[in-house]
């Protein structure tokens, strides 16, 4: 879609670019490309419904040791990280199905999925 405003917004002469509706719909041209992947730490099978308050040695390292292991993985994997296509500018990938696979299919993220992700962003700017 932002494809297509880009190129009919090529066709408005220069003497209307300074119109509020052609800087908005040029902010809706962006074509920036953004590429997440999911590192949500989830439930383990020794963890009760109180996880976030039990803080004993043995869960703390678990914690950190599979907070690290996360990045790992995805490091080891750079099609992961590889600049999404202008056809596809958002994609997202979760670190826990990778299942040790050599390549990786990335999931395009839904319009709600992006647009949340997006205002997030602006929000924590």
């Amino acid at each position: 879609m932002s494809g297509i405003l880009r190129e009919v917004l090529a066709l408005v002469p220069e003497s209307k670019r300074s119109d509020p509706a052609y800087r908005q719909a040029r902010k809706a041209a962006c074509d920036a490309r953004r590429n997440v992947v999911h590192l949500i730490d989830g439930n383990k099978a020794f963890e009760g419904h109180a996880r976030d308050a039990e803080l004993s040695l043995l869960s703390l390292n678990d914690h950190w040791s599979s907070g690290l292991d996360d990045p790992r993985r995805t490091l080891a994997h750079p099609a992961l990280l590889a600049l999404p296509t202008a056809d596809e500018p958002f994609v997202t990938h979760d670190a826990h199905r990778l299942n040790g696979a050599a390549s990786v299919t990335p999931r395009r993220a839904t319009e709600v999925e992006a647009s949340a992700l997006l205002a997030s962003a602006r929000f924590n700017r």
